[in-house]
């Protein structure tokens, strides 16, 4: 039995000697004592033991926060309810710091409510939705809340994708109305065109001339509406939707995520709660707010909680420690790569340790990179966080365990139905027995993360994508026993003795680089359409030095036949940056396994070393002339040796 097991049923045997058969507090002892070691063992006991300060914890402020969530719930309390408070107690606080703007509390309440009155004499009601597309700005979340005001549900849609990618996020979503920013004219312009008339009616500009060609300008048409609060929503409930989120999930094309206030809520105490934040907190966002982390983590510390967030328009590595020291931020948001690029600037003694930052939040850090950064800019806690957005659990790292993404607590781990099954590695199909079961892995093996579904409960229910059929997919069934289900993150994780859990890799068909997360099926679906050609394989390969996996393509023609210029200009105009393929590979025919699909292993094993793909033509883009070059022993030394960077 395990430890864990053994210490929960012992403690019961201590119990009832103490209160049932009136023994006394050493011999009730002494019995549990003995029921350690005869019914886990002494390793697992003693584990268990060992773990048992940093368990107590844990769960102490996991039902304390599982309390405060319920009890927002139960007053039908809403993201915008929440930031109400937070204006009544301190409007005069500086809410987010934008530049060199300052917006209080009491001026983000103002312009919302203008937002929110503007879009309710047009006729928007509650559950209509209305997209936004712009870059990190004040007025951003001040769009937000206001049309949260008045019920509307809010795409927040990535403002790197473009042509298909992005009428695919309009239509997932059956979105009515539609806010950019004047500098994203160029991509809304494609998509202008293919808008119903109705639609074309509700497309507004931001930030730009009031003489935009695209669509009416927003700021114009909002300055007569008053800044007094819309009227109030009936039966406003914590369940309702409030936003989407748009991700990759496993294959395809993005997928949206609903999220319900309680989940926007929840997400943001949650990291406020665990990484023991203060009311006097600055925390910096240099997230994209279209994403979870920048959307509800960090912009959720103002809206929720009522914390100044520092806000910029994207993260600048060489900016990062100088708005940190200029705004005296105490707390900072973080991908690894941010992290890593922060790391590349020269050192400089009048900004590395110059700050005020006492805490960093984030996820997908390195180990080295990890303790390089803590070293060199002196951050004294780094809380190292999983999950995603449409998940239905999370880890987190609260007592700063190297390497490690959260852990799985020892004491009452029952509790918690998180499990690491068998699966293959190349596809992540879970791997069944004879009985059609899955099976745990061992401690230390890599596994299959998976979290049980329950829909009646509001921390274990798994809401889905817009999309069924993408649901679906997502859904494990039968897993240990007939009847059950479980959701499939996709994720190859690590569990050591202890519990602590360490990301492995990414299974299936998406993987991971510079901050988000790319879709191999979209990108190959794209290839193929422009080449016209069936044949085409991505996945992601290993750069030394960098987080996550480059994509690479290994496309089924010869070099002489394609015009990798042209093919380059026209990725970089259909994929978003992070999504455009930075290696070539051009082969005579593709290997195929006995069920007729791609033979990925073998190309990922042999990746971009000229030398081990026998003589086929392997390219690396060259993001400055936005062409593809040809990748020789020497480039791909300079590659594994960091010289070259990316």
């Amino acid at each position: 039995m395990e430890g864990k097991y053994a210490i929960f049923l012992s403690c019961l045997v201590g119990l009832g000697l103490y209160f049932g058969l009136k023994r006394s507090l050493w011999e009730a002892g002494l019995a549990s004592l003995i029921g350690f070691l005869g019914l886990g063992g002494l390793k697992p006991t003693l584990l268990t033991l060992k773990t048992l300060p940093r368990d107590f914890r844990f769960i102490f402020k996991l039902i304390k926060l599982l309390s405060i969530v319920k009890s927002h719930r139960a007053k039908r309390e809403t993201i915008y309810s929440l930031f109400c408070s937070s204006v009544s107690r301190h409007p005069k606080k500086a809410a987010i710091i934008f530049e060199d703007q300052t917006w209080t509390f009491e001026d983000v309440d103002r312009y919302s409510n203008k937002i929110g009155n503007m879009f309710c004499s047009m006729g928007f009601s509650r559950g209509d939705k209305v997209a936004i597309y712009m870059i990190n700005c004040p007025e951003y979340t001040c769009i937000f809340l206001g049309l949260s005001k008045i019920g509307v549900e809010v795409p927040l849609i990535n403002y790197n994708l473009t042509e298909q990618s992005l009428l695919h996020c309009i239509e997932v979503t059956d979105i009515k109305g539609f806010i950019y920013e004047e500098s994203l004219e160029s991509s809304v312009s494609w998509l202008y065109q293919r808008m119903s008339e109705n639609m074309k009616n509700n497309t507004f500009c931001i930030r730009g001339e009031k003489t935009s060609s695209i669509g009416r300008h927003l700021e114009s048409e909002m300055k007569d509406f008053p800044d007094t609060a819309p009227p109030p929503l009936v039966e406003a409930k914590s369940d309702d939707w409030c936003c989407y989120i748009y991700t990759s999930g496993t294959t395809g094309l993005p997928k949206a995520v609903p999220i319900r206030h309680t989940r926007y809520f929840g997400t943001a105490i949650l990291l406020d709660f665990m990484s023991d934040l203060r009311p006097d907190d600055v925390v910096y966002v240099n997230l994209p707010l279209y994403h979870t982390a920048g959307g509800t983590i960090g912009l959720g510390q103002m809206i929720v909680n009522g914390k100044t967030v520092v806000l910029t328009r994207k993260f600048s590595a060489r900016q990062f420690w100088k708005d940190c020291i200029k705004h005296k931020c105490t707390a900072v948001l973080y991908i690894g790569e941010s992290c890593r690029y922060a790391l590349a600037v020269p050192p400089d003694p009048a900004t590395d340790t110059a700050h005020s930052v006492r805490v960093a939040i984030g996820n997908g850090l390195r180990r080295d990179v990890w303790l390089q950064f803590q070293e060199r800019f002196k951050v004294p806690k780094i809380v190292e966080f999983y999950g995603s957005t449409e998940g239905n659990s999370a880890f987190i790292n609260t007592h700063g365990k190297l390497g490690a993404i959260g852990f799985k607590p020892n004491l009452l781990g029952f509790m918690f139905p998180v499990y690491l099954i068998k699966a293959d590695p190349t596809t992540g199909e879970p791997i069944r027995n004879s009985k059609g079961h899955c099976t745990l892995v061992s401690v230390g093996e890599p596994g299959l993360l998976i979290n049980l579904i329950k829909q009646k409960d509001i921390f274990r229910r798994f809401d889905g994508y817009t999309s069924l059929e993408a649901t679906n997919k997502k859904i494990l069934r039968n897993v240990f026993k007939d009847g059950d289900s479980y959701f499939n993150t996709g994720d190859m994780l690590i569990m050591d003795d202890e519990g602590y859990l360490y990301f492995n890799d990414r299974a299936g068909d998406t993987f991971r680089w510079k901050g988000e997360n790319v879709s191999t099926t979209e990108v190959e679906n794209i290839i193929g359409s422009i080449l016209k050609l069936t044949d085409v394989i991505v996945f992601g390969v290993e750069i030394p030095n960098c987080e996550g996996r480059a994509g690479m393509a290994v496309i089924l023609s010869s070099d002489k036949e394609v015009d990798v210029l042209q093919l380059a200009g026209k990725l970089s105009s259909l994929l978003p940056s992070y999504a455009v393929p930075l290696f070539l590979r051009f082969v005579d025919s593709v290997d195929l396994t006995g069920t007729f699909k791609f033979q990925k292993t073998r190309y990922r094993k042999e990746g971009y070393n000229p030398i081990a793909t026998g003589g086929d033509a392997v390219y690396v883009l060259d993001k400055g002339k936005l062409s593809y070059a040809l990748l020789d022993e020497g480039q791909h030394q300079k590659i594994m040796d960091g010289t070259v960077k990316f």
